[in-house]
Parts: structure tokens; sequence; C-alpha cells
């Protein structure tokens, strides 16, 4: 992903706005500079400048040009603030492609540069990625964890103390027969592998969190058959997505739709996928039905976020689901009731709106707490779990070496603790594959 090329995008959002920000980073960013712009001032800084385009027409801008390596990539770059026209905006980039070296940046590529040229670790890199994706406040706070380098900090001394027991272990092994070289004690050894193992159990122990690989949190709608759902489904979306009926059974599949939704106060959204799912009826029945319950369980497995849908406020979440994060929603409110509304429940009338817009405020407050997370900010990245459980597994095979016996093969010991290396070093981006990477900024937007 480093080379060459010099690298272009808008790093704003696509379509017509206020203004449009266009990054430019890479080697020819000087050669732009001095072809394209007039009176633009050679010092670092932000300067008002002239685009000169090849038709004799020309267009002010406002230019932020700035001086490898003190620059996000570690590159010399330039930022043009322009009309946010996306016409506009495409000349000027059309423009800027002065030559084939100089091509649009790929997803992430621009802090993938960044991390190439030593101005951010990968996990810091993650983090900005977890910015972008971020949902709720508690999102954010996990994402500065990340931004600040505060797990990265954590994992790095993991990685430096290993390293330090391997060369005591292997300077056992390659100098064993000088008198001058003393190689820590099998027992002081096991102790410290020990100590290390048990510091990653710990890590290990947080909660493993998706939400920086998805974008907007997953709603479901639950109930048993007949319950209201797939009308309270339309309803929410604005528009019929999904035939109702009388007749339970009618939905046998998970239908999942995007929503945005206006908070009341008109001055901020919420983005979710909205899931309707098949009424949850575990009794014997065909095979079909039996497959469309097993689907519908998966689903719930994944959601962020259930709505509890019951005519009655008689029926209660079956086992399967069971300490998930729940909202209760007394669907058909207009229809008289022999069970009092409980406060938990959240009335609505889906043929006439009641209640909808309560339940909207419903969600948006449930997910903004984030208690799908509990209440310890702690978390670990999908990537980070499967890192940290590969070490864990090898220094346990260290530790199972030493209790079969006090004076296992120490050439046998060093081989785990380069395997418990190597994966903390994958972690943390000493040691990395081009996969690795791939996965990692592929996640990112264009322009970042």
């Amino acid at each position: 992903m480093l080379g060459n090329d010099t690298i272009f995008a808008t790093a704003t959002p696509t379509g017509n706005s206020r203004r449009m920000l266009l990054r430019i980073s890479g080697p020819k960013v000087q050669d732009i500079a001095s072809t394209r712009f007039r009176d633009l001032p050679d010092d670092r800084g932000a300067w008002p400048a002239v685009m000169a385009f090849e038709t004799g027409a020309e267009l002010p801008v406002l230019v932020i040009r700035a001086y490898a390596p003190a620059t996000y990539t570690g590159e010399d770059t330039l930022e043009i603030l322009l009309s946010g026209n996306m016409h506009l905006g495409n000349r000027v980039m059309q423009a800027i492609a002065i030559d084939p070296s100089i091509r649009p940046a790929r997803p992430g590529e621009f802090t993938a540069r960044a991390y190439l040229n030593g101005r951010l670790s990968i996990i810091e890199a993650e983090g900005v990625a977890a910015t972008i994706a971020a949902v709720t406040q508690r999102d954010l706070v996990r994402a500065y964890q990340l931004r600040a380098g505060v797990l990265a900090a954590e994992y790095d001394a993991l990685h430096d103390r290993l390293a330090d027991l391997l060369a005591l272990v292997e300077a056992g092994v390659d100098f064993s027969d000088q008198e001058d070289v003393r190689p820590i004690s099998p027992h002081d050894l096991l102790a410290a592998v020990r100590s290390v193992a048990k510091t990653v159990e710990q890590a290990l122990s947080r909660r493993v969190s998706g939400r920086f690989d998805r974008t907007v949190p997953f709603v479901v709608l639950a109930g048993p058959p007949n319950a209201g759902k797939s009308t309270l489904f339309n309803a929410l979306l604005g528009h019929r997505r999904v035939v109702t009926s009388p007749v339970r059974g009618t939905t046998r599949d998970a239908i999942i739709e995007p929503v945005t939704w206006l908070t009341r106060t008109g001055g901020d959204h919420i983005d979710i996928r909205l899931a309707d799912l098949p009424g949850l009826d575990v009794q014997a029945g065909s095979p079909a039905h039996i497959a469309a319950q097993h689907a519908a369980l998966r689903t719930l497995e994944s959601a962020d976020l259930i709505l509890w849908c019951s005519a009655s406020g008689r029926d209660l979440p079956p086992a399967e689901i069971g300490n998930r994060h729940l909202v209760y929603v007394r669907t058909k409110c207009d229809r008289p009731s022999a069970v009092p509304m409980q406060s938990r429940e959240v009335a609505v009338c889906a043929i006439d709106g009641r209640g909808l817009d309560e339940l909207r405020a419903a969600v948006s407050a449930a997910i903004a707490e984030g208690e799908d997370i509990g209440a310890d900010d702690a978390f670990l990245l999908p990537r980070h779990a499967h890192a940290l459980r590969a070490a864990h597994s090898a220094l346990e095979q260290a530790i199972a070496a030493f209790d079969a016996s006090i004076d296992a093969d120490p050439a046998m010991i060093a081989e785990s603790l380069r395997t418990a290396i190597r994966h903390l070093g994958e972690l943390t981006g000493r040691t990395h594959t081009d996969d690795i990477l791939g996965r990692i900024f592929s996640r990112f937007c264009i322009g970042k």
C-alpha cells in the first residue's frame, strides 16, 4: 500500500454541500502546488490561492500546505477547501491528476501511509477507524482508548516482558559453556511465564466488541406469532415493506432494512439496521417452521438491541434470548388488555402511530446508554482477542512443559515464547502480514 504514487480523495461526504475538502499526499505534491496554483506561498500553513485549469479557467480556493514528516501521513500534503459542488470537485480532481502516478486513494490509504511511515501504531490506526464508525458516546470513549495508545502500551509491555525472558532462555542455550553467563533458573522462568500468562488472561476477560466492524446498531423486532411486529416494522420504516396478516406465521424469514430517525430535538439523527423476525414459537412444526425458528434465534444472537413485542403483555422472552439488551413493547395498545401496563413497557399502536415517537426515543436512549457492552469500557476488538488467545495458548504450552518436568527442554520453551511474541507482535504491528493490514484498512472510508 505504500509506494511512490501520490494519492488524492475527498475527505468530506459525497454530495453537494457548502464546502468540500480535497486531500492530497505523496511525492508529487510539490509539483501539483507549483503547476496548478497561483499565489501559493511556499511556507507551511493555510493560504488563499487561485487554482488554474488548462482551459484558462480559475478557481479561488483555500490551500493548507504541510511538509513531511510533520503531517498525518508523514508525506508532503495539500488540503484544498473549495465550494461543495460535486461537479466542481470532479473537475478539480481531474486537473490534479497531471500524470499516471497521481491517482485516487483506496479506502484507508491515508491512514495506512501514516502507519507505514511511523506516524501511527496499528492500534492507533484502528482507533481512527473506530472513531469513524462510532455511534454512541461509549463508542467514542473506546475509540479514544485506541487512538491514545492506552491498549498499545499495554500490549507492548507484554511483548517486551516476553522478549526479555526469551533473551535469557536463549542465552542459557547458546552460552551454557561460559561461566560468566547466568541464565534464568527454571523456577524463576516458570513464575515469570505464569505471570505474563495471567496478564494475558486478564486482558482476554474483557468483552469482545464487534461494534466497530459495523457502522450502525442492529435492532431486532421479536415476539410471539401475530404480535403485530410486521405492522410495527412497516410503521417504523415509514412505508409498507412486508405483508401483514392476522394469520399466524405470515413472516417466515428475517427482513432487514436500514432506518434513519431524527431525534426529538431535530438536531441530530440515529441510523440503525431494523429487522423483522418471524414469530418465535419453539413448539414442534414442519421442517420449514423449525428451520425458520433456528434462523430467527441466530439473528437474535447478533442483535445489539431486541424490541420484545407482545400484544397482551403476558408473553415473556424465551430462555434462548438470555440476559440480552431488551426494550419491552406493548403492541396494539388501541385494544383493551386485562394485563396492566408495566413501567418498563412502551405502548404503541402501529395503525394510528400512537407511541411511535416514544419507542424511537427509547431505542435511541438504549443505544446511547450502550448497555450491550456493560458498565466497563474495557473491551477487545476481534483481531486483538484472536492474537491474545494465540499468545496465551503458546504460553500455556510452555507452562505445561514445566509441569511435566521442571527441567524441560529450554529450546522447546524458547519456541513457545517466540510463538507468543510473534502473535503479540502482530497485535501491536511490530510484525505484520499484508493480509492483516488489508483487513484493518479496508474498514476505512476513502479519504481517511
